[in-house]
């Protein structure tokens, strides 16, 4: 065999490991938890000719009380080989990626500064009351038009929709944007109101038998978030045998939904959208489910605070799922950029030879990490996780109670049909983790090899907090129910 060549591959598949580690590992630039802040509105906005304000970095209420329940201590231990991983060698920011020339219908991104084009808009503040509020400027996200009908997400719940969830949502205009005009907009910054918790239980759930690597499952790297996709039931009625399956997550919520709403996605957020007295997080995972009696959306809210050491098992399946996708994505892009490359090659050499012929080289050995055993190794170990993910795992939903509140959507079109359940204790992750998803989220490209993030700088894919207009918040606590594991048994 030719030394040349078998040099060549053993080190392009040395190249390729080194590649797969790197793209595990990016380093995180929220590695600073701010803690609660306190600021006198008035004085930071008359300062330095009132400079434009970060939504970011400010709270609009005063005190913070004492809420939520001591951290318990997770299972956690180091990631593997997480001393031979050095996240300084890794960007320390994304920048963000240029908004398309002709972007399609449907593009919004998360661009905070004046003069942005396709943005939630720049902060500024006014009195009401007693108090000072927040409105956003140019929100340009108020007039994004709903994608083409063949793509629209929301379509399947309109009266023109398809499957057993057909009209439930058509009783509100999801076509039309309200990102600039809603009163009761999300997310927000979680402060209680005065009102009590009314709920009796814990919001009890069925994970279903998904598996997070099967065909029951998208695993969605979209331009805002990461995304689990689940595949619908064919009918509502639970009693109904021919409505049991495919079993999607579903859960109970308690006060008066009465019926069971199944899950429709998981969405993956970097950075956290929700604060809880000011204190900001590290990622955020919503959970969306659909109540058909109701015709809203009750949605959990899992915040995730980073810790040294601990790296969450069950969080890291999913994204290692995400990262399966990715680095497919990535081959499709490299084996489209291959093709290219030889057909302008061949070209060239047809003119300047007077042929079509090329001599082989070692890189047409191994020219797309689909060619890559490591990469084939890869995908089999991918599909053989030995799978415990579901999202209301106790590595992730680590307490039974939760802050409560009526919002939005927290993108285009921003409908105001959620129940927000922000569970109180956070979930932990690593460094490393974090740094994954992000890499995961803002330098993927799609199989044309096109850049698909529309993060902004280090703010990511967070919708600025929105004010809570004097909304009812509440907290449900150990006071108001036991946990059902201390029910006594019927």
């Amino acid at each position: 065999s030719n030394p040349i060549s078998t040099m060549t591959r053993r080190i392009r598949q040395s190249s390729f490991l080194v590649l797969c580690l790197a793209t595990s590992v990016a380093s995180r630039s929220w590695s600073k938890i701010d803690s609660i802040h306190h600021v006198d509105i008035r004085e930071d906005y008359l300062e330095e000719d009132r400079k434009e304000a970060d939504p970011f970095d400010y709270v609009f209420t005063t005190t913070p009380e004492t809420t939520g329940t001591p951290n318990k201590q997770i299972d956690s231990r180091p990631c593997e080989g997480c001393d031979e991983i050095n996240l300084q060698d890794f960007p320390a920011s994304y920048p963000t990626n240029p908004a398309p020339s002709n972007p399609p219908r449907g593009y919004f991104n998360y661009d905070v500064s004046r003069n942005a084009r396709y943005g939630p808009g720049y902060p500024s503040y006014y009195q009401y009351g007693n108090e000072f509020r927040i409105k956003y400027e140019n929100n340009a996200w108020g007039s994004v038009q709903k994608t083409d009908n063949f793509d629209y997400y929301w379509d399947e719940f309109s009266d023109s929709g398809w499957g057993a969830w057909k009209s439930v949502l058509a009783n509100h205009n999801m076509d039309q944007s309200v990102c600039n005009s809603g009163n009761n907009q999300s997310p927000i910054d979680v402060r209680l109101s005065g009102v009590a918790c009314v709920e009796t239980h814990q919001i009890r759930y069925r994970p279903g038998d998904f598996r997070i690597q099967g065909s029951n499952v998208r695993r969605q790297i979209l331009g805002s978030k990461l995304r689990l996709l689940y595949d619908r039931r064919p009918c509502q009625d639970l009693s109904n045998e021919a409505c049991k399956e495919p079993d999607p997550p579903f859960a109970d919520f308690p006060n008066g939904w009465a019926s069971d709403a199944d899950a429709l996605h998981v969405d993956f957020k970097v950075p956290a959208e929700h604060q809880i007295y000011g204190e900001k997080f590290d990622a955020e995972m919503q959970i969306y489910h659909l109540h058909p009696g109701r015709r809203l959306m009750p949605a959990i809210s899992i915040l995730f605070r980073v810790e040294t050491n601990g790296h969450n098992t069950i969080l890291q399946q999913a994204i290692d799922a995400f990262q399966y996708e990715y680095d497919i994505d990535q081959a499709k892009c490299g084996q489209r950029k291959r093709r290219n490359r030889k057909l302008v090659s061949d070209f060239h050499s047809a003119v300047m030879r007077g042929n079509s012929t090329r001599s082989k080289t070692p890189d047409d050995e191994f020219s797309t990490h689909l060619d890559d055993p490591a990469f084939e190794e890869r995908e089999r170990n991918a599909r053989q996780l030995t799978e415990k993910f579901h999202p209301y795992h106790g590595d992730l939903m680590r307490t039974v109670y939760f802050y409560g509140y009526d919002g939005s959507l927290t993108e285009p079109p921003c409908t105001e049909i959620v129940s927000w359940f922000i569970m109180d204790e956070p979930a932990i992750m690593s460094p490393q983790q974090l740094a994954q998803m992000k890499h995961i989220l803002f330098t993927h490209v799609d199989d044309q090899c096109d850049k698909t993030s529309v993060h902004f700088e280090d703010r990511g894919v967070a919708r600025p907090i929105q004010d809570s207009n004097g909304r009812m918040v509440w907290h449900c606590t150990r006071s108001h129910f036991p946990p059902d594991s201390e029910r006594p048994s019927s």
